[in-house]
């Protein structure tokens, strides 16, 4: 048993598996049961199976053992006749490390805000100062703030650690490489980000029909932006939610500093009319988006007109007559002008029936009234 935190003392179990199972009975310092036998052994210490037949093969494997790395010497062989196979298990308590660097960004953020950390690691045993964190019961806490380092020197390897940030307040908190296993001589980078926040609130408005369900999409222009944020689901910085009338949306706990730009999609046959729906994030606040729709009922109108000029003699009121025909030929109205020339037709209107259609209107001279 070797490394710096090993414990000469330990007894560890050891498993040894023979290829006959009907080897059952005790063989120098092993008992077998079907060909299975186990036992203890600790550091230095020597165990031997005597008498075995020859021909039979066997393993050795040591068995409940997570924090130690474990290597072997002639784990698997052969028994030979006259022959001593000689095994060795080793264990290797070595250390590793862990370094914690604290990142704090956003609008507004407050980079000498110190921040709690705690550290969990698989082993409860482990108390003590290790670099710069106190353990008690495997358990430690420390504070950090923006561009800080803190070193966990130290730790036995293979041991298990989790790192987690509490009462961030209204930071968003990633994490990178917080949760691993300590490696002989290796040091564990952990990077904890804590960026200002804000929110949105979406609030749906339909004239009408207000059991209609209608699609929003939500789009951030951080693409990095992935999942779940309040009420909404992001991937890639894009996120669809279904809402209805008097309806609301909370999206919580966004970047500060990222735009926003909320659109309805396939809302055919309704007007969409927005309050607010592009912005930027903003820390610790709440950006209010309306979207208010109404039926889509399209209209339009044309007031077609015309002059008219009459040389060498002084135009008369009413002196012509004008007809405004479609493309068939058929005449639609009858005008004439007026003092000043001004030939003017009533409103022609339009309805969503006429959408996508072509009209054509010709304006012809009857003559002299």
């Amino acid at each position: 048993v070797i490394g710096t935190f090993q414990d000469q003392n330990q007894e560890f179990d050891v498993k040894v598996t023979l290829s006959n199972t009907s080897i059952n009975g005790t063989y120098g310092d092993i008992t077998f049961i079907n060909g299975v036998g186990t036992t203890k052994i600790k550091h230095d210490q020597i165990k031997e199976i005597n008498g075995l037949p020859a021909g039979i093969t066997y393993r050795i494997e040591e068995i409940g053992i997570d924090t130690y790395k474990v290597t072997y010497e002639n784990k698997t062989g052969n028994i030979i006749r006259n022959q001593t196979k000689e095994a060795k298990i080793t264990n290797d308590l070595s250390t590793g490390n862990i370094k914690i660097t604290k990142q704090v960004s956003g609008p507004g953020a407050d980079q000498n805000q110190e921040f709690d950390i705690k550290v969990i690691l698989s082993e409860s045993s482990i108390n003590g100062t290790y670099g710069d964190i106190t353990f008690t019961n495997g358990i430690g806490t420390t504070k950090i703030k923006h561009n800080q380092t803190k070193n966990i020197t130290g730790l036995p390897s293979r041991i298990k650690y989790n790192i987690k940030e509490i009462n961030n307040g209204a930071y968003r908190v990633t994490y990178e490489n917080n949760i691993g296993t300590i490696e002989k001589d290796q040091t564990k980078n952990v990077t904890i980000k804590n960026q200002t926040t804000g929110n949105i609130v979406i609030k749906k408005q339909a004239s009408s029909d207000a059991n209609c369900e209608f699609v929003i999409e939500i789009t951030l222009s951080d693409e990095n932006i992935n999942g779940r944020f309040g009420d909404a689901t992001f991937v890639n910085g894009e996120s669809n939610i279904r809402i209805k009338h008097d309806e609301i949306i909370n999206i919580t706990n966004l970047p500060a500093g990222i735009t926003y730009e909320v659109r309805e999609v396939d809302y055919d046959p309704w007007i969409a009319i927005y309050t607010n729906n592009e912005g930027t994030v903003e820390k610790d606040q709440t950006k209010e988006i309306s979207i208010l729709n109404e039926p889509y009922n399209p209209k339009g109108e044309i007031t077609l007109k015309g002059s008219k000029v009459l040389n060498g003699k002084t135009l008369e009121r009413n002196q012509f007559e004008f007809e405004l025909k479609d493309s068939n030929g058929t005449v639609l109205q009858t005008k004439k002008n007026d003092r000043e020339g001004n030939i003017t037709f009533d409103k022609i209107e339009y309805t969503s029936e006429d959408i996508g259609k072509t009209y054509t209107y010709n304006i012809i001279e009857k003559g002299p009234a």
